[in-house]
């Protein structure tokens, strides 16, 4: 209390004040909120006091805890205020004023502490995998933040990302989600101690549906039927063979006792080779486009030799591939193969391993690859073995079985298997070319007439381009570029080239198989131009005829015979016809005509496993005909694409048509497609008259080749040929003529006034990848040389590396020419010499150089003649014979 004076103009007056203390009151307290909420409304904890009331009110905000400002819209008589939503720590305090505007004073400020935003963080990343298979573990890509900084975690799925799910267990930072079945969506919830929770991103683990599980939760036979499995297995000559047992050691299916999987005990019967009598043996069909099939058995613990539980692709009883776990002698994974009931262990390795065992079998239909696998957890894969096989409507089998003498019966438990038509990686293919050599024979300053085909394909089917070029300007390309499949002629010029012998290549690339380069052997032989030539045909002849008789049947032995011809028999199957012996004794060529007669195009390997090799091993084992004379194949019903000509090309020297219906070449573009005539009763149907074809041959000196059947239907072409200027032989032995006649060298070639002398040698028939051809070249595959002689001259002698040799004499077009066959290789030169007499001498005509004679047994034939001639004067002659005088000759 003061006191105080105050002096008036008149008087004086004394005043008494009371002074009473002021305070502005207190607000609080401070608060922690989290980011972008608002805080809790702030009130007076202690009132306002002092001054003159009604009291008013302004509300302050600072951002650092110093500096404040009004808040606008604040003043006036509210004691409380509502904060907006902070993203910030800020504080507040109230300004009172009292009802004369007197400053009351400034209450405390108080702090609202704003936590850090929430951040969920991320989880990574989104996945594609297979049908059943496990993904990845979901990681933490960014670590959650924010808020209080006390986080718990929960994981979620979903199937439609609509539906949200909690994942049991599922409360770490990572999760490690199981084997999934179908497309599924992950997200995290992070959990704040404070401040709620919040989803992270959402992350899709794509299931691939071309991937179908079967679990084997079966309460029963009948359920497992109904889903599509069997027990009826396939022998291989046809029917079926039930295999569900349904007493003794029977599929147990009680999924009380065991769940998730059945039980097939191990029980008498093996499926190796011709036993085929498993039991309890299950199969499903698969998809026309499988490509791997996957089992898994939970439990399996053999005891005795060849108990066993595997899987198969199964193609009947007699042709399958299977991947079983066995005792053999010790616990084993066995790959097995059987085809046409011949069984192999492909690769066997020890293996102990009693639970979880995953099996994996995939086949690559373009290549017939069948690849398999073996894991202990059905994610690491380890090879088991590879083979080749071609299958027809295979099945998936399980087979439990191979206990001869049962003992405890233990069983296979199967837990599921996948089926899956997802496609296999893309393969890398590359080109595949054929003839491996071509030789073209010239002589100098003549042109080379005709082209040769090189067969161009891909290993295993992909649509390739190629590009082509040639090393030399000889060399001449028809196109530099195709695509396969595709043939690309070849033809050369040999212009001003001088006598020798040529090597270039055509070399074939691929833009879309890099590094993947073939060199083909272009080889052109120039002779000089002399009156030495290797004949067109054997022994001088016109024309070239082989008969040959497809399907095993015996037709036109008897005409053939005749007529002194040779014809070529072609069997199917795997056992030939017991007279194919005699034919052979008798001089015929015998070839292969594959073992099945599908009229069909046929995958590499089927060609070669199934129809070639089996064939020419039937022929080889059960004729007298060596293995190494078996050059001549017959394409069933004509049908064969360039992929199976360049396979054939690995075993044969040539492969006969049909369909056609036209003249081969003297060389031929395509050795390994040759033309010919068909059988009489076939379409397209070849003339009528045969012996028409003979004269067009003998014209046009060309190779007839005429097909026979059953039916003896030739209309006497081949009678009508042994009267003509026609070579009757083999298909062999022409192709054989052919390709030594194309690679004769003519060398050292000089004339004197009485000896004409050359040398005569040939470069090699190069081998293929499975056998050498050179072998199929015997001493009765000489080639003839045909001579242009001095017609005022008589010949003394022919010799050959100093031997007389034979030789006959004809007239053809006015000029008198000498024909003598010799042999020749590759290695050592023939040196030939034809002598003139000093003075002339008779010179002898004989009308014919051979006699063929054909008899019934216990008649003789019908005599014939022949007549000698000479044009200068009269002669006398004798008959002599090499050794003695055959008996049967008179």
């Amino acid at each position: 209390m003061s006191i105080g004076k105050f002096t008036f103009t008149g008087f004086l007056l004394a005043v008494s004040l009371v002074t009473i203390a002021q305070n502005p009151g207190t607000v609080g307290t401070d608060q922690t909120i989290c980011y972008g909420t608002a805080p809790q409304r702030l009130t007076f904890l202690d009132q306002p006091s002092g001054g003159q009331t009604p009291y008013s009110f302004r509300w302050e905000r600072s951002n650092d805890g110093t500096n404040f400002k009004a808040i606008a819209g604040s003043t006036g008589l509210r004691q409380e205020y509502s904060p907006p939503v902070l993203g910030r720590t800020a504080w507040f305090r109230c300004r009172v004023t009292d009802a004369n505007s007197v400053l009351i004073g400034t209450t405390n400020a108080i702090q609202v502490t704003v936590t850090a935003d929430l951040i969920p963080g991320t989880i990574g990343e989104s996945q594609t995998i297979t049908f059943g298979s496990t993904p990845s573990p979901l990681v933490q890509l960014v670590q959650s933040s924010g808020g209080s900084g006390s986080h718990t975690y929960r994981w979620q799925s979903s199937e439609d990302g609509r539906t949200w799910v909690d994942i049991s267990g599922a409360t770490e930072e990572e999760y490690s989600p199981p084997r999934l079945f179908h497309t599924t969506m992950f997200r995290r919830w992070v959990v704040d101690a404070l401040c709620g929770s919040i989803a992270s991103n959402t992350i899709t683990i794509q299931v691939n549906q071309a991937i179908v599980h079967y679990a084997f939760t079966y309460p029963d036979s009948e359920n497992l039927k109904a889903d599509g499995w069997d027990f009826i297995a396939r022998p291989s000559t046809g029917g079926a063979r039930d295999t569900e047992q349904t007493e003794g050691a029977v599929v147990s299916f009680d999924q009380g006792a065991h769940p998730g999987i059945i039980r097939i005990p191990v029980d008498e019967g093996d499926l190796w080779e011709n036993l085929n009598d498993t039991r309890n043996t299950l199969f499903r069909d698969l998809p026309s486009d499988w490509t791997s099939v996957r089992l898994k058995i939970a439990s399996f613990d053999p005891v005795q030799d060849y108990q066993q539980a595997g899987l198969a692709i199964y193609q009947d009883d007699d042709n399958y591939v299977c991947l079983t776990r066995v005792f053999e002698e010790e616990n084993r994974i066995t790959l097995i193969r059987e085809s046409d009931q011949i069984g192999e262990n492909v690769n066997t390795f020890l293996s102990s391993v009693t639970d979880d065992i995953y099996f994996r079998i995939d086949w690559d239909r373009r290549t017939g690859l069948v690849a398999t696998f073996h894991s202990t957890d059905g994610q690491n894969w380890n090879p088991a073995g590879t083979v080749t096989e071609w299958f027809i409507d295979p099945r998936l089998a399980i087979i439990v079985t191979g206990d001869a003498n049962p003992g405890g019966y233990p069983v296979a438990s199967i837990a599921w298997v996948e089926v899956s038509t997802e496609p296999l990686p893309p393969i890398t293919d590359y080109l595949r070319a054929q003839p491996g050599e071509m030789v073209f024979s010239a002589v100098a300053g003549q042109p080379v007439a005709g082209s040769r085909s090189i067969l161009i394909t891909s290993e295993y089917g992909t649509e390739l381009q190629w590009n082509a070029t040639a090393s030399d300007a000889w060399i001449v390309p028809e196109t530099t570029n195709g695509a396969v499949d595709g043939a690309l002629r070849i033809s050369v010029d040999n212009g001003s080239l001088s006598p020798g012998v040529y090597d270039g290549v055509i070399t074939l690339t691929s833009p879309q198989a890099p590094g993947n380069q073939i060199d083909i052997s272009i080889v052109l032989i120039v002779n000089p131009d002399v009156p030495v030539r290797a004949s067109t045909w054997k022994n001088g002849r016109s024309a070239a005829m082989s008969v040959s008789v497809d399907d095993g049947d015996p037709t036109a032995f008897d005409e053939l015979v005749s007529n002194g011809f040779k014809g070529t028999y072609l069997s199917n199957g795997l056992v030939p016809p017991a007279f194919y012996t005699d034919y052979y004794h008798a001089g015929m060529e015998l070839g292969s005509h594959l073992v099945n007669h599908h009229c069909e195009i046929l995958p590499d390997e089927i060609l070669r496993n199934q129809e070639i090799e089996p064939s020419i091993a039937g022929i080889a084992g059960n004729t007298p005909q060596p293995v190494e004379d078996l050059i001549s194949l017959a394409w069933t019903c004509g049908v064969a694409n360039y992929r199976m000509q360049i396979v054939a090309a690995d075993y044969f020297l040539a492969a006969r048509g049909y369909n056609v219906n036209e003249l081969e070449d003297s060389t031929p573009e395509n050795f390994m497609y040759l033309k010919s005539y068909n059988s009489l009763e076939h379409e397209p149907a070849p003339p009528v008259d045969l012996k028409t074809v003979v004269d067009q041959a003998v014209s046009q000196h060309k190779w007839f080749n005429l097909v026979l059947h059953a039916e003896m239907n030739e209309d006497g072409a081949i009678n009508y040929a042994g009267t003509q200027d026609v070579w009757g032989a083999s298909i062999g032995s022409v192709i054989k003529y052919i390709m030594q006649r194309d690679r004769f060298v003519l060398s050292d070639y000089t004339v004197t006034d009485d000896v004409i002398s050359f040398n005569a040698s040939r470069t090699p028939v190069p081998a293929s990848d499975y056998r050498s051809f050179e072998t199929a070249f015997g001493i009765n595959d000489s080639i003839t040389i045909q001579v242009n002689i001095d017609d005022g001259r008589d010949i003394e002698s022919v010799l050959v590396n100093g031997t007389l040799h034979k030789y006959s004499l004809k007239e053809i077009e006015g000029d008198l020419m000498l024909f003598t066959n010799i042999m020749i290789n590759t290695t050592n030169p023939a040196e030939v010499e034809i002598r003139y007499y000093n003075e002339s001498a008779p010179r002898i005509y004989l009308s014919t150089h051979s006699l063929n004679f054909m008899a019934t047994e216990g008649a003789n034939p019908v005599s014939q003649s022949f007549d000698i001639s000479s044009l200068s004067m009269d002669i006398t002659w004798n008959i002599s014979f090499e050794g003695s005088q055959p008996e049967w000759i008179s």
